[in-house]
């Protein structure tokens, strides 16, 4: 029986905004029988750990906010602020009025396009932990012949 990592699953590494402290093992499911209650329940730690692994800032418990919601994220992080989906800022550096808010402009920007990445980066590692363990034939059907299942 194999057990996945997930900081080597597909050559990709765990987002670099810091380094991850423990590994999430996710146990493959037995492809001969279907999924019960229990297996998906431990499912569903695993990758809440690994959700909790893969740091963002420190202010927040990781990428918890991309599994669960409501009251369970209320519960898990002591009523921390919600997570918010990052969202890509844009080729575009906005201009500044003069160089120092240009600097300013440049820098933010970054720091916003880096997060953007680090989400992606973590959301395609929980994916990957989630498909690398449920057998192929109970998840065949979610997945969209073009775009396979999406990002």
């Amino acid at each position: 029986m194999t057990m996945f990592n997930a900081l080597t699953v597909s050559g990709q590494g765990a987002p670099q905004t810091s380094a991850v402290t423990t590994t999430a093992l996710f146990t493959p499911l037995d492809p001969s029988r279907q999924p019960n209650r229990k297996d998906i329940l431990q499912l569903r730690r695993s990758v809440i750990a690994l959700a909790k692994e893969l740091s963002t800032n420190g202010t927040a418990k990781g990428y918890i906010g991309l599994i669960v919601h409501g009251p369970t994220y209320d519960r898990i992080t002591g009523n921390a602020q919600p997570y918010q989906l990052p969202v890509h800022p844009g080729p575009d550096v906005p201009a500044g009025t003069n160089q120092l808010s240009a600097y300013h402009n440049e820098e933010n920007h970054k720091r916003q396009l880096k997060r953007f990445e680090d989400y992606k980066t973590a959301s395609k590692t929980i994916k990957d932990a989630v498909l690398s363990t449920v057998p192929k034939a109970f998840i065949a059907t979610l997945s969209d012949p073009d775009i396979g299942f999406g990002m």
